[in-house]
């Protein structure tokens, strides 16, 4: 599934809902087009040793998307982050 997320209760939700959550923090509006593609493309049926796989996408220039970026110490683009079981596991400070 592919996820445009715009604050930390949607982004919550979505890691509680999947096993793997990958999470792209961008800053581009026409980065989002592009990314949502890809993610939608990736998405489409992929699991990991049967675990479901989220994509999300964060639009830092969104003030939503600026939040949670700095809640995980974000504070340059593009940042990538991985969750397992709503655990960061890969990104900042790992």
């Amino acid at each position: 599934d592919y996820y445009r997320v715009h604050d930390e209760k949607h982004l919550d939700r979505v890691l509680d809902k999947h096993d793997l959550v990958v999470v792209l923090f961008y800053n581009n509006k026409m980065a989002h087009e592009s990314v949502k593609q890809l993610f939608k493309q990736l998405s489409r049926g992929y699991s990991y040793h049967e675990a479901e796989v989220a994509f999300v996408g964060i639009d830092v220039a969104r003030e939503s998307g600026a939040d949670i970026a700095r809640a995980y110490g974000i504070k340059k683009t593009p940042a990538l982050m991985l969750f397992e079981d709503g655990r960061l596991v890969f990104g900042k400070d790992n």
